[in-house]
């Protein structure tokens, strides 16, 4: 881990004269007899915490000063203004586009009803897995979608409705995954996208997990190095019984990603093993359902976004305790017949497990256009089934910028940032029917 990354996330304000710090919009009390110290401290935990350094937006009755601190508590000044003396203190007029506002109005009322915007709820003890996670809401994808970015009864609806959409505050952890028996499909680059855009847009704590024992997610981060910590390692840690563990504890096992503003938890570091022949030879199932139970609790509990990579093998007990944690999934494909067969077999199989409330809030992400007579048959095929069983379409295309490589958001041309922000409404849209 590094601590030589600046971010703008999470949001820090500090007012000296109200001895009050916002993280994130939400107040908490300072030291009356040395706010600036207590305001340090804070950073320095918040940068012990997210392994980097932490930028804070400090106001006292006569100046505004921008204060770099790292993990160790040593603190630059990257900018300080004056304040106008002939204007009131609650403008900061011509300040570089900071604040128009000292201090935000604290938020008042029921927080657990309605939270304001850019609220963090605290974390919430993960829960009990006894069989079968409860059947969620059912939600028409199609409606959900039309409500959103559709034509909206009071007009306020535009091109960017979907940050309104995406931004809004979660009260609870969601999780969202990307699934298709059909490797190469584009699983792992839909997952690093939407963690990119949850990571940027939302301003609320997102992870990123690769639940494939032989993916390539290590691959496709921004920030990754050999010997960085993987999903094995915290299952180790959690054999040991002396271990104390919380949400905050497995973030410590987690890269973060300082572009995309999300944490990483990679299956492996590096390639996987090759036999005597030099083929490549797949890891066995690595996480028993009780076990992926117990990472899945504490990922929920440091997170209120989970976006989690799928594996190929959709029957070993890995893939199928995922399912318990999704409130949603998003099918990847191609339209070659594989993976139109892996689209088919998995929107049966969860038919079969009575799970229809996951088939009606489902995300179809094709990730390239048909080019055969053969794939625009199957393209039809899949558009009518998934009509049918009310499952939106949001494409992804992929070009060579996504082909291989770390794979970051803020780089992508813009139709891939276009098509990453609908998918990422659709998907908000789906989490919010089942807050």
């Amino acid at each position: 881990m590094t601590t030589d990354v600046l971010s703008d996330w999470p949001k820090v304000e500090a007012n000296l004269a109200q001895a009050t710090l916002w993280l994130n919009d939400l107040p908490e009390a300072l030291d009356h007899s040395d706010p600036m110290a207590a305001v340090v401290a804070r950073a320095r935990q918040l940068a012990d915490q997210y392994h980097r350094l932490i930028r804070v937006h400090v106001t006292t009755p006569e100046a505004q000063q921008i204060l770099v601190v790292d993990i160790d508590g040593q603190v630059s000044v990257e900018a300080m203004y004056d304040l106008p003396k002939d204007k009131p203190k609650g403008v900061l007029a011509g300040l570089g586009g900071l604040r128009d506002k000292i201090a935000p109005k604290p938020p008042s009322g029921n927080l657990a009803a309605r939270p304001p915007r850019g609220w963090v709820a605290p974390p919430q003890p993960a829960p009990v897995m006894t069989g079968r996670r409860a059947e969620m809401s059912p939600v028409i994808a199609g409606d959900a979608w039309d409500t959103v970015l559709g034509a909206s009864q009071t007009g306020k609806v535009g091109k960017d409705a979907w940050r309104a959409v995406v931004g809004q505050t979660w009260r609870r952890p969601h999780v969202v995954e990307f699934r298709n028996a059909k490797g190469g499909v584009g699983k792992t680059t839909g997952a690093c996208l939407v963690a990119s855009g949850f990571g940027m847009w939302s301003a609320q704590p997102v992870g990123l997990i690769d639940n494939n024992p032989s993916g390539k997610l290590v691959f496709r981060l921004e920030a990754a190095r050999r010997g960085m910590m993987t999903i094995s390692d915290v299952v180790a840690q959690l054999s040991n019984q002396d271990t104390v563990t919380s949400g905050l504890w497995l973030q410590s096992y987690m890269e973060s990603q300082p572009s995309g503003r999300f944490m990483a938890l990679p299956a492996r570091d590096g390639f996987v093993n090759v036999d005597d022949a030099g083929k490549a030879v797949l890891a066995p199932t690595t996480l028993s359902s009780p076990m992926f139970d117990r990472v899945m609790g504490l990922a929920c509990e440091a997170f209120r976004v989970v976006v989690l990579d799928g594996g190929n093998n959709e029957t070993d007990d890995q893939q199928l305790g995922a399912l318990r944690w999704d409130d949603m999934i998003v099918i990847a494909t191609e339209w070659d017949a594989q993976s139109c067969e892996g689209v088919r077999s998995l929107v049966t199989g969860l038919k079969r497990m009575g799970r229809n409330d996951l088939v009606r809030s489902a995300i179809l992400m094709p990730t390239i256009k048909p080019a055969t007579k053969a794939q625009k048959v199957n393209e039809a095929v899949m558009m009518q089934a998934c009509a049918v069983d009310g499952i939106q379409v949001c494409p992804i295309p992929r070009l060579t910028s996504l082909a291989d490589g770390p794979i970051v958001l803020a780089r992508q041309p813009r139709s891939v940032q276009q098509a990453t922000q609908q998918l990422c409404a659709a998907i908000a849209a789906r989490f919010a029917a089942k807050e």
